[in-house]
């Protein structure tokens, strides 16, 4: 893959190809967006030649939160009597490299834009649409439940059409600005009519864009020329090297996001600079200062219909440095007023792609995972809310979840479920890398997208290969070699009848090369035809698979089902089920555990859907996991023993040996009876405590004979030996 040589240019097309690598770059922290009504809306076909584009609001120079950003992305919006418009250029010299493998709520993370409307400013009841690269929707809404809280809405039903493009040309001046201009010098007067520019030609680069329709009516708020609401802009660059940006903010942050208004404007900002949108001349006057000035110069002036004037916001009197604030404030007659804010921080430094041949190795900082007295138990995708009750479960674990749902998330919701005393592993996002999230006490490593072993419905092939995940491991490593890497896979590791197992053998058996911790799911009583609470042993079998291909050094884990999932033939397991699958998971090896708690079986979809009966029963069960977690952690004694069965059934053991006692771990592998013998190696004559059972079994010659009940499980403790 050819390295970005113009990434730095890339970046900068918009504000300054021509200004040196450590000159500071201005980052927006406030500001006003208008959305002008058009009489009639673009044609939705992804071509940016739409004359309406001239009348919408600009939005250009992204950045993310408080910092820079190499590639930068154009965008537009208006509305018409019934729709939103909105549409995007994301420069990008990587068009072969964007990522589209993803689907349903992994749709993020496809190469995308993402917007987040948030209609009154209400915070927590907003619309997250999503426009991928190509071409893909999603749209769904937050709107109050019965307590006042958020819970999800309708699909909205988005129209969108994307395409490519190169840059450079005629193209690249939709809306107004070309992305050659110089904005960031601002040392052209405000006086002229034009943008200044740099005297240089840009790089020709690449772009993908995009546009998209949205019924207003789908937001469920009427729009009045009083009306403010907040729009976040946002992109997602997965293709290498990968980037997130922002108009303003960050991700699922209403609150950083600038005011949407709607009344009549034809001053608009446009990047570091504003433009009239408007029939006649405008008269004006501009002020730019700091925090640090006590006077400022003030501009007067006029623009005339169509025309441009940047900021020239190294005119303030104070010189200014990295992390300073400046602000401006322009004003046109008695009606409009626009004021933005922002911090100067360094330029984004050049990434190279990742070298696959080349990942660093892990160097784990020492977490919870490696403490001997500690057994993972956790949940899937879920938020910080219910911590409590999981907590008295027995659950330690969040597996995801940090940035799936509005309140708390990202760090909040690591506060949140530390005060809990549990751990998260999190989505890699290089937002959370900016951030630092992994010096969080509560975080103990990063996960990647679910199940890549699945069919892409839209392709037909695998989701993602080994060698996918080896460039996002690459890339994870060069941020953070501190933590481990967490993968899950589907059920076609242990069911291979199963229709969406897109992955080949040779595949899987690579998978866990770019990972830590590999895990997968299987869930019998839902989801396995015919007879699936019949044959729970598919847990045990696809254990047996991960730790093959993983090895002795990574961890392996498994997801267990704990409620009805989905309409259809399966049905809930019961709890006496839940702890034979635990029990034939640890006894074949794995080294944690986790609960899949989502269900689409009622009418309404439930994100936490183990009842309060399932949770109080699975509380001993997990309680007796963790007495025994040093004695899991400890190493397995290998061929320590062999079982005889006397009634057709199947009885697996794990033995260990911990603090001068044996114990042997055994479990009733099908729903049928079974009396079997156990033989110990190494061991005479003895009494085996069966643990939390009340009573004990003799010894003779190392060997033992116990009842099983279909499906059984019993722990034994021969002490001394």
């Amino acid at each position: 893959m050819k390295p970005p040589a113009s990434a730095y240019l890339l970046a900068s097309l918009l504000t300054a190809n021509a200004v040196a690598e450590d000159a500071l770059v201005p980052v927006r922290q406030s500001s006003v967006l208008v959305a002008p009504l058009v009489e009639a809306g673009p044609k939705i076909d992804g071509k940016l030649d739409d004359a309406v584009w001239q009348k919408a609001q600009p939005l250009r120079h992204f950045g993310f939160r408080n910092k820079a950003v190499r590639y930068q992305t154009e965008g537009w919006l208006c509305r018409d009597a019934t729709n939103f418009y909105f549409a995007a250029r994301c420069f990008d010299d990587n068009l072969a490299g964007l990522v589209t493998a993803f689907e349903g709520r992994a749709l993020w993370k496809n190469d995308c834009v993402e917007l987040f409307v948030v209609p009154e400013k209400k915070e927590l009841f907003y619309a997250h649409l999503i426009v991928t690269c190509d071409g893909r929707t999603h749209g769904s809404t937050w709107v109050p439940d019965e307590w006042g809280e958020p819970t999800r809405g309708k699909d909205v039903k988005l129209l969108a059409a994307t395409g490519r493009e190169p840059v450079g040309g005629a193209s690249a001046t939709v809306g107004g600005t070309s992305p050659s201009r110089d904005t960031r010098r601002g040392d052209t007067p405000p006086t002229k009519d034009t943008p200044p520019t740099t005297g240089d030609t840009p790089p020709t680069v690449s772009a993908w864009t995009m546009e998209l329709s949205v019924p207003i009516a789908a937001f469920g708020h009427p729009i009045t020329p009083q009306s403010v609401w907040a729009l976040g802009f946002n992109r997602e660059k997965h293709s290498d090297p990968p980037e997130v940006s922002s108009f303003q903010g960050g991700f699922n942050r209403p609150r950083e996001y600038p005011d949407l208004v709607f009344g009549e404007h034809d001053l608009v900002v446009d990047g570091l600079g504003y433009r009239n949108r408007g029939e006649k001349e405008l008269k004006y006057t501009l002020m730019v200062y700091s925090d640090k000035d006590k006077t400022f110069p003030v501009f007067n002036g006029s623009l005339a219909p169509g025309k441009y004037r940047p900021i020239p916001w190294r005119a303030v009197h104070t010189p200014l440095s990295e992390g300073d604030r400046f602000h401006t404030h322009i004003v046109v007659g008695d009606r409009e007023s626009i004021q933005e804010t922002y911090l100067l921080a360094a330029p984004a430094k050049k990434e190279e792609p990742v070298d696959v041949s080349k990942i660093p190795p892990g160097r784990f900082a020492k977490t919870v995972l490696d403490d001997p007295s500690f057994f993972p138990v956790s949940v899937w995708l879920q938020p910080a809310g219910p911590a409590e009750k999981y907590k008295a479960m027995g659950v330690n674990v969040y597996v995801g979840g940090v940035d799936s749902y509005p309140r708390p998330k990202d760090r909040e919701f690591l506060d949140a479920i530390q005060k809990q005393g549990m751990y998260a592993i999190c989505p890699y996002k290089k937002q959370y890398v900016e951030e630092k999230l992994f010096e969080h006490p509560a975080f103990i490593g990063w996960m990647f997208g679910d199940e890549p072993d699945n069919v892409n419905q839209a392709t037909g092939q695998v989701g993602r290969t080994p060698a996918d995940l080896l460039s996002d491991l690459a890339r994870i490593r060069r941020d953070d070699a501190a933590h481990r890497v967490y993968l899950n896979l589907g059920c076609g590791v242990a069911n291979e009848r199963f229709v969406g197992r897109g992955a080949t053998d040779e595949q899987y058996a690579d998978y866990p090369k770019a990972c830590d911790i590999v895990s997968y799911d299987v869930y019998p009583c839902n989801s396995i035809q015919p007879d699936g609470p019949d044959r729970l042993h598919l847990v045990a079998k696809g254990i047996d698979r991960l730790r093959k291909w993983a090895g002795p050094e990574k961890k392996v884990w498994c997801w267990i089902e704990a409620n009805k999932i989905s309409k259809g033939e399966g049905r809930a397991p019961t709890p006496e089920e839940v702890k034979t699958q635990i029990w034939m998971a640890i006894v074949h090896g794995a080294d944690g555990y986790g609960f899949f708690c989502h269900s689409w079986a009622g009418p309404q979809p439930s994100v936490s859907a183990i009842s309060p009966e399932m949770q109080a029963a699975l509380a001993p069960v997990n309680a007796e996991v963790h007495k025994l977690a040093a004695v899991l952690n400890s190493p397995t004694i290998p061929d320590a023993a062999a079982v005889k069965p006397s009634m057709g059934s199947r009885v697996d053991v794990l033995v260990k040996r911990h603090e001068g006692a044996t114990y042997v771990f055994a479990v009733n592998m099908y729903r049928k009876p079974e009396k079997a013998t156990i033989t110990l190696k190494g061991i005479g004559d003895a009494q085996a405590e069966v643990l939390f059972e009340g009573r004990t079994i003799p010894v003779k010659g190392g060997a033992f004979t116990d009842d099983f009940a279909p499906y059984a499980v019993h722990r034994y403790k021969i002490a001394g030996r």
